[in-house]
């Protein structure tokens, strides 16, 4: 999981702009996603810890589990607040990337 693992470094060192080269997420912009973490990193304040569990593979009814797209929870403690992560990482050509977060 080196993409999760290098995507919640990058925010915990606030190098968004690399944080956001790990992220394929249809319709948003570097500067939405910088604004986004900004926000985060203000009102939570800055990421002290994560922990990434382990992903779980996404299956249709009927179909083969599709072993190029999972799911996985990252437990992430801010200085003022923790909270879990909700993650897609989808392989893209030859490239992991994060295709789906429910926050930052």
């Amino acid at each position: 999981m080196n993409v999760v693992n290098d995507y919640f470094k990058q925010i915990q060192n606030q190098a968004y702009a690399n944080a956001y080269r790990d992220l394929q997420i249809s319709g948003l912009t570097q500067d939405d996603f910088i604004a986004q973490a900004q926000a985060s990193d203000t009102q939570n304040g800055l990421i002290v810890s994560f922990v990434v569990h382990q992903p779980t593979f996404v299956s249709n009814p009927g179909s083969e589990l599709d072993l190029s797209q999972w799911r996985l929870t990252v437990d992430v403690t801010r200085v003022k607040a923790s909270y879990p992560v909700l993650l897609t990482v989808k392989q893209i050509g030859e490239t992991l990337k994060i295709t789906y977060y429910d926050r930052i």
